[in-house]
């Protein structure tokens, strides 16, 4: 898995996978593009995952989320920006700052910099993806949240950077969440 993973970096570049965006209209773009894979990736894993007769789990709460946008929606809109926000404290700001204090501890890991947050980046997104469900959801939000962790990355955490990317992040993830519940 090790040597894996180098491999993978030294192949897209290592830092440069996680670049930083040069302008505001640069990641504004990127925004829609990450929401648009997004929805891809799930209606195209939805339906996979359905056409093999893998169930996939849902606790109900989408169909709630449904019902409430249609009688009080500016509770909803709350409601899904208040656990975008949360989220997005969980799964990446709270994982890149552990990263960076590591760094502070264990200066001999900053020369693996790209692969720590490599390995932070996988098992984030794979723990993102189980609390939405079990283990069908770890290939489903797993991978959104492995988008997100790179538009987190890419909006500045990478250098270090926490509010302004967790802020582009939380609007991402209220986005994408908030275009699931109007589609549905």
């Amino acid at each position: 898995m090790h040597i894996r993973c180098s491999l993978f970096i030294r192949q897209h570049g290592g830092s440069q996978m996680f670049k930083e965006f040069k302008s505001l209209g640069e990641g504004i773009v990127n925004f829609f593009l990450f929401i648009t894979l997004e929805l891809v990736w799930v209606i195209f894993i939805s339906l996979s995952l359905r056409a093999l007769l893998i169930p996939v789990y849902s606790s109900g709460i989408g169909e709630s989320l449904v019902a409430g946008f249609k009688t009080e929606p500016y509770h909803l809109i709350l409601f899904l920006l208040k656990f975008a926000c949360i989220e997005e404290l969980e799964f990446r700001a709270f994982p890149m700052l552990i990263v960076f204090a590591s760094f502070k501890f264990f200066p001999y890991l900053e020369k693996e910099k790209d692969r720590v947050i490599f390995l932070a980046l996988l098992i984030s997104s794979a723990i993102f993806g189980y609390m939405h469900g079990d283990y069908t959801n770890i290939l489903m939000q797993g991978v959104s949240g492995i988008f997100f962790f790179v538009f987190f990355l890419k909006s500045g955490g990478y250098s270090g950077k926490i509010l302004v990317p967790l802020i582009a992040t939380t609007l991402l993830h209220f986005s994408m969440n908030l275009t699931l519940v109007v589609t549905a």
